[in-house]
Formats: C-alpha cells, sequence, structure tokens
C-alpha cells in the first residue's frame, strides 16, 4: 500500500490554505512535502461515484444503457475497474428512481485522463439518449484502511 498524496484532496490556491492549517507557512517545499507525507491517509484505490436520478417511466432504459453502453465502453478504456450498478433506496420518491454508478480507478490524475478522453463523451451521450430527464452528480471517494 502506498502514501496518497494529500494533493489529491486539495486544489490549486487551496494548496496554501491547507499549508496554513498545517502549521508550515514558510517552509521549504521539500520540507512541506514530508509534513504532507506524514499527514496523508493511506489508500488502495480511488471510487468515481456517480448518482442519477430520473423519472420511474426511463429506469429500466437506464439500466440497460449502463449495462450494454457505458460498462463496455469504460471497461474496454482500461483505467476505470469493477464498475458496479446499485439503486438507491434512501431517496425512494414516488415518481422517480435513483441509482449510483462506481468504478475504481488508481488514482485521481487516471481518473482525470479517463475523463478527459472518455467520460465527458459519455456524459453528452447520456445527454443525447435521455435528453434532461436524468440528472446526475458526480462524488470522488477514497478507500481508506
Amino acid at each position: 500500500m502506498a502514501p496518497c498524496s494529500v494533493f489529491h484532496f486539495v486544489f490549486g490556491a487551496k494548496i496554501a490554505l491547507f499549508y496554513e492549517t498545517l502549521g508550515i507557512r514558510n517552509q521549504k517545499k521539500s520540507e512541506k512535502g514530508i509534513i504532507l507525507l506524514r499527514n496523508a491517509y493511506f489508500c488502495a484505490m480511488i471510487i468515481y461515484n456517480t448518482t442519477y436520478q430520473m423519472p420511474l417511466a426511463d429506469a429500466r432504459d437506464f439500466v440497460i444503457w449502463v449495462h450494454e453502453v457505458m460498462f463496455p465502453r469504460v471497461s474496454e478504456f482500461g483505467h476505470m475497474h469493477n464498475g458496479r450498478l446499485a439503486r438507491i433506496l434512501s431517496h425512494k420518491d414516488e415518481d422517480t428512481e435513483c441509482f449510483a454508478v462506481q468504478f475504481e480507478v488508481e488514482s485521481t490524475a487516471r481518473l482525470h485522463y479517463w475523463f478527459v478522453k472518455q467520460g465527458k463523451q459519455l456524459g453528452e451521450e447520456l445527454l443525447k439518449t435521455f435528453d434532461n430527464r436524468v440528472i446526475g452528480f458526480s462524488t470522488m471517494m477514497e478507500v481508506v484502511e
């Protein structure tokens, strides 16, 4: 198991604020890196989760689309692994259905590469197929052991 950099959680201008929180405002970059590694979490994998909500009438077609279009294309790409689809039970509505699509990826860098090369395309295709009837939001999670 390798240490995951705390930089995975902090982007752009937030890095300086993060340094301040650790009390390492005026140290050299190499010293900051050592302190960040000491404070880093250890992880095995990144989980990329997208939660979708849609009308009941579109739920069956969405499940078919995920299994027949999304999963095969994502697995062909090779960066994302262990794709799974789960129905969300805690946010059950009379007129809508919610699903979570999850993939595992080795790092945020690989996730970003996949998103730029394929993820945007799949999102556009989903929009063309379902118009605005399917909405979603994505979450990046880290397995902490």
